[in-house]
């Protein structure tokens, strides 16, 4: 998280509390105790910048010390709506904390922002995504895409304006390992977090196989759409804002959607390369 954010420390049960915004989206969150301080400072969004607590237009309680079945994350601007409810904040209770929080995020931002489960790079001046679900090969594709040249937007987490444009949101890669994951900065794979916001140019769906050989197929725009609407974090989006998000899927469909099985990341990463080069876009 930004080494910018402060803790605002107030009296009663609240131990912090912590503004931010993720373009031109302002949140706040505040926390029981300087454990749970940390924990939020891990999971808000890398692509977050400091900005007003008391001034924000979505705000959160975390709380770890309540007991009694009151643990848990709140979305205090929907009525005090449980994100998340947990016995104790641990390690194995922070990962699923995180991933609940991007989906409030996502449904608070919606429609001026968009989350996708997707990696995502930045080639230059043009956007990559990669689409897909945990364990579908995603981040080995990103990885490889990094060791090209590529600077890292997200590893997992998307976030587009309803122009297509993709913010950076860079956090270190979830590398799967023998025992767990590992995780590694873009520094590992020669290469740096991105900066600068980008148009996406170029989506890819790629299925891991093992042996498979990767021959892409251009999707059709309605079928493209339907792609991205799948990779919503906020599916509801669809049914809340169907003229927005309908809009910003067909949008992204355009810009041109590719899919098809592979094995190797490296050929993957080549052709796109290769793509991005040809002038696509």
């Amino acid at each position: 998280m930004h080494e910018a954010f402060q803790h605002d420390f107030e009296t009663g049960r609240w131990s912090g509390r912590i503004g931010f915004a993720l373009h031109g989206v302002s949140f706040g969150i505040r926390f029981d105790d300087a454990a749970a301080g940390e924990v939020v400072r891990r999971i808000v969004p890398r692509a977050a910048l400091p900005s007003d607590y008391l001034s924000s237009e979505h705000r959160f309680s975390l709380i770890s010390a309540g007991g009694d079945g009151a643990n848990g994350l709140f979305f205090d601007t929907r009525d005090f709506e449980p994100v998340l409810k947990f016995d104790r904040l641990d390690g194995g209770t922070e990962k699923g904390l995180e991933t609940k929080f991007q989906f409030a995020l996502a449904l608070a931002a919606a429609p001026r922002l968009f989350f996708l489960h997707a990696g995502a790079v930045a080639i230059g001046n043009i956007g990559v995504l990669v689409l897909g679900r945990t364990g579908s090969g995603k981040t080995t594709l990103v990885g490889e895409l990094l060791r090209r040249g590529a600077d890292l937007c997200t590893d997992d987490c998307a976030i587009l304006d309803p122009a297509g444009n993709l913010y950076p949101n860079p956090a270190p890669l979830a590398v799967r390992t023998g025992d767990g994951r590992a995780f590694r900065g873009p520094e590992e794979f020669g290469s740096i977090a991105a900066s600068r916001v980008v148009p996406v140019a170029l989506v890819v769906a790629a299925r891991y196989e093992h042996g498979a050989a990767w021959a892409p197929e251009a999707e059709a725009s309605g079928g493209g759409a339907f792609n991205v609407l799948g990779n919503l974090f906020y599916p509801p989006a669809i049914r809340e804002f169907p003229r927005e998000t309908l809009g910003f899927a067909g949008l992204i469909a355009k810009r041109g959607i590719y899919s098809g099985t592979r094995g190797e990341a490296t050929e993957v990463a080549e052709w796109i390369f290769g793509t991005i080069g040809r002038g696509h876009g």
